[in-house]
């Protein structure tokens, strides 16, 4: 009946009456009432950044939609929180604080999205407890990178995150920690750890997730061979290596084949070694976009590499050119220019990423 009355007077007073009007009318005003939040009911993707109160009722209207974003509210109530547990992918960017009744229901997860991966996205909360962890811990993907700082129990609780847990505000990190942060299973994002510990290697060493580490600077051999055992890991920040080091992180279980060599590595090393390159030839997957140069020797090497990123070379040689047409997948997006010789061999890559000047000259060389 509520609904029929708002489409009447809509026809009467010329309201907008469309999800995308209404949506439009309240980023640009900031505000929302009860009728807008009642017309956005039947709404799948909701974003209202731009509004920072919201009643209880108006919470309970929107929250069919499988995406909603909220992220202008500092501030939950309860009965908020137990509206917004059914929503796919939330983002509360906005909220500095939890009780232990919001975190139970927002870490609830519905029983008819198990083929969808439920988010929840809290990155201004700044302090946690341990039953909140416990909560939040049931959640598929949680991105918590508010937090600077973690206790042991917390640190358990979150680790019974299923698929994605992001802590990049995180300085530090225990063993401990560790140990129970290796139970995620497909992404654990700590990019704000800036120093690794031995023991932190190891106990990370043990996980199935991808592991991001872009703010650490600098490993020991240890580490490597500890971070080696990890099918994927990211270092985007690790500017130098040692050739045992580098041959520690391209260590590999899988037979010495690239159609089935499953390793991830991304460095931020700005020159590599021959004995290094031989050393990534046995990687699937191997990032070096800060690698500024590379001599003839090693594109020879890397030509060996399935998925292979060279992000800022800027300029290759014709015998490279003739190397790194051999790699299927190819990103070569900071080349500044080629030669005809260079366009002809680059145009034998199955999947190139390059800019769209050296697209268009590539693709001149494949006319007839």
């Amino acid at each position: 009946m509520l609904r029929l009355f708002l489409l009447l007077l809509s026809l009467v007073f010329g309201c907008s009456d469309t999800p995308d009007e209404i949506l439009k009318e309240v980023r640009k005003t900031g505000t929302i009432t009860d009728e807008h939040a009642e017309i956005l009911r039947d709404a799948s993707a909701i974003e209202l950044d731009k509004i920072s109160t919201i009643t209880d009722l108006q919470t309970e209207h929107i929250s069919n939609a499988d995406s909603l974003s909220l992220n202008g509210l500092t501030a939950l109530t309860d009965i908020q929180a137990g509206h917004l547990k059914n929503i796919v992918f939330l983002s509360l960017d906005g909220v500095r604080k939890l009780s232990d009744k919001q975190a139970f229901h927002l870490g609830q997860q519905r029983k008819d999205v198990l083929l969808r991966m439920q988010t929840l996205s809290l990155n201004q909360l700044t302090q946690l407890n341990e039953s909140q962890a416990d909560s939040l811990g049931n959640a598929k993907n949680l991105y918590l990178d508010g937090l600077k700082s973690l206790t042991d129990a917390e640190a358990r609780g979150l680790g019974g995150v299923c698929c994605v847990l992001s802590l990049n505000g995180l300085e530090s990190l225990t063993a401990k920690q560790a140990g129970y942060l290796s139970a995620i299973q497909q992404d654990l994002f700590l990019n704000g750890i800036e120093v690794l510990t031995d023991e932190n290697a190891e106990a990370l060493s043990h996980s199935d997730a991808e592991i991001w580490l872009n703010g650490v600077v600098s490993i020991t051999d240890y580490q490597a061979k500890s971070l080696g055992k990890l099918l994927k890991i990211n270092l985007a920040s690790l500017r130098e290596l040692t050739d045992e080091q580098a041959s520690s992180l391209a260590y590999s279980l899988e037979s010495y084949d690239n159609d089935t060599l499953k390793k991830y590595l991304k460095l931020g090393v700005t020159s590599i070694t021959n004995r290094q390159a031989e050393a990534f030839s046995r990687i699937a997957h191997l990032w070096l976009d800060s690698l500024s140069s590379l001599s003839d020797s090693q594109s020879q090497s890397l030509r060996k590499v399935p998925h292979l990123s060279l992000g800022s070379l800027s300029s290759i040689s014709d015998e490279q050119a003739v190397h790194l047409s051999s790699v299927r997948h190819l990103r070569l997006s900071g080349l500044a220019s080629i030669n005809e010789k260079q366009a002809a061999s680059l145009s034998r890559v199955k999947s190139l990423y390059v800019s769209d000047a050296i697209r268009s000259q590539i693709r001149q060389t494949r006319m007839p």
